[in-house]
């Protein structure tokens, strides 16, 4: 499964943001105590982005966000992304854990 997002090149809004639920029960989960970071390649498998990523509070709430940064949108094309969050002590969670996030950057009239 993939999640898609488009936007136009240059552009550093709207930031990109995820509720994350359980399967199971639709309830949020819980990312006290975690860090999380973005990670995007392009069609190639080159990486593109490797960021931190923001938890936003409380983080009970579930939601991950990335604010995007000058030089992460400045390419057209179809990117594969995803977020890292880390509990600590190797533990790892990796969102979405089927498919990837897709991220589609269209061309836009000024390059700017």
């Amino acid at each position: 499964m993939s999640t898609r997002f488009a936007m136009k090149r240059h552009d550093r809004r709207p930031v990109l943001r995820m509720t994350v639920t359980k399967k199971s029960d639709g309830t949020a989960l819980d990312f006290t105590g975690a860090t999380a970071k973005f990670l995007m390649y392009d069609a190639d498998g080159n990486e593109k982005v490797n960021a931190t990523a923001a938890i936003e509070s409380p983080p009970t709430d579930g939601v991950l966000r990335y604010d995007w940064a000058a030089g992460d949108t400045d390419t057209e094309g179809e990117f594969k992304a995803e977020f890292e969050v880390d509990y600590g002590g190797g533990d790892k969670l990796t969102i979405p854990n089927s498919g990837f996030l897709v991220i589609k950057i269209y061309e836009d009239l000024n390059d700017a």
